[in-house]
């Protein structure tokens, strides 16, 4: 078995930069200046959103996680938490405060379940005995590359347009297509 002819961790790797490399890096840095430049908020309000929201994972991921294992389906359970995801990105284009933090809630709170289940379907991937530290180096290369490319371009629309919304709008529409990726993937 070669690995590196293997589809389904380059589909993994794509869907991964997608949703976790460039959505979440992305939102972490610029998120934080919409904040401070819609509402003029101060970096210790911004940072108790954000933590806020980052605790919000903790119950999602055990919650994920659990079900994973009695419903033994990983790929289901990934699917379901990538959801408000991308509806939580939408979100960041009001210009009401309070929309605004739900989505980021919906948004960091989910998404570190699908990235571990989607790293946990990684062994349905490939036939069994096989050495997984090059699928996982493989799909860890791949995956972290929207993490270098989307604040880039991200960054680049704001300063174009003067405007948040584009790029939250750009980053809703990566993170809805690596849900729409996902259903394609061959795993339990």
């Amino acid at each position: 078995f070669n690995v590196y002819k293997c589809w389904d961790i380059y589909l993994m790797g794509l869907i991964f930069t997608l949703m976790i490399g460039s959505t979440l890096v992305t939102t972490l840095s610029f998120a934080p200046l919409a904040m401070a430049h819609r509402w003029e908020m101060d970096p210790q309000a911004i940072g108790n959103v954000l933590g806020f929201s980052y605790s919000m994972g903790l119950p999602v991921m055990l919650v994920a996680g659990t079900l994973a294992d009695k419903l033994r389906t990983r790929k289901k359970i990934m699917i379901a938490t990538m959801i408000p995801m991308p509806i939580g990105l939408f979100m960041l284009t009001s210009q009401d405060q309070t929309i605004f933090t739900l989505g980021l809630i919906g948004f960091l709170g989910f998404a570190y379940a699908p990235g571990a289940m989607l790293y946990a379907c990684a062994p349905d991937m490939v036939p069994k005995g096989t050495n997984l530290g090059p699928v996982y180096g493989l799909l860890a290369t791949i995956s972290y590359a929207g993490g270098f490319v989307a604040p880039i371009v991200v960054g680049w629309i704001r300063d174009t347009t003067g405007d948040f919304n584009l790029g939250f709008i750009l980053l809703g529409t990566l993170c809805t297509l690596s849900l729409l990726l996902s259903f394609k993937l061959r795993a339990r």
